[in-house]
C-alpha cells in the first residue's frame, strides 16, 4: 500500500464592518485555496509523505533533512527517498524564536535559488506547493532542506513534506 491522497488547504477569512449613515457595511471573505494530490508520481500526484512531524532544534543549532535516502521515514517506518517534492509546510511552534529555512550546501531549490532563505517569525507558517512539476531532488547536490534556530533556547517546529518517488 502507499499514499492514497493528500491535500494542502489554506483558508482565507476576514470580516470587516463599518457604519455609514444608518447602515452597516460589511466586507466578508471566506475563500479556500486547495490542492489535491492523487496517488501516483505524475502531475498533481504524490506517493510519499513525511509528517507532520514535530522536531526540536537546540539554541543556535541547525539540521539538514536529507530527502534522498537520508533517514526520513513515513508513519509506518518506511524509508523515504524523494525524487520530487510537491508540497512543503513548516510551522514555527515557538512563541519567541525565529527559524530560518533554506541555504544548505546541497539545497533542495524551492525558494528560487539555493542560497535563498525564508525567515519564520514566532508562530509563522510557510506553505508552498509545486503540484505540476514538483521541485527535483538531486542526490548529493540538491537534496537537503535546512532548518536553523537562530540562537538562544530550543525551538520546536512542525514539518510536512509531500512528494514522489519517481
Amino acid at each position: 500500500m502507499g499514499l492514497n491522497s493528500a491535500q494542502l488547504s489554506i483558508i482565507l477569512q476576514h470580516k470587516n464592518s463599518n457604519s455609514l449613515d444608518y447602515r452597516a457595511l460589511i466586507d466578508e471573505v471566506n475563500q479556500s485555496l486547495s490542492q489535491q494530490f492523487a496517488a501516483g508520481t505524475g502531475s498533481a500526484q504524490a506517493d510519499l509523505v513525511y509528517g507532520p512531524v514535530k522536531r526540536t532544534l537546540a539554541g543556535g543549532a541547525s539540521e539538514s533533512l536529507d530527502l534522498a535516502g537520508g533517514g526520513l521515514v513515513d508513519a509506518f517506518g518506511n524509508a523515504l527517498n524523494f525524487a520530487k517534492v510537491r508540497a512543503i509546510v513548516i510551522q514555527n511552534l515557538s512563541g519567541a524564536k525565529i527559524l530560518t529555512v533554506g541555504n544548505d550546501a546541497n539545497p533542495l531549490v524551492f525558494l528560487g535559488a539555493g542560497a535563498n532563505t525564508a525567515v519564520l517569525a514566532p508562530t509563522a507558517k510557510l506553505a508552498m506547493d509545486n503540484p505540476v512539476t514538483g521541485w527535483p531532488v538531486t542526490p548529493g547536490t540538491g537534496d537537503k532542506l535546512k532548518v536553523a534556530n537562530n540562537a538562544g533556547d530550543p525551538c520546536d517546529y512542525l514539518i510536512w513534506i509531500v512528494g514522489t518517488s519517481a
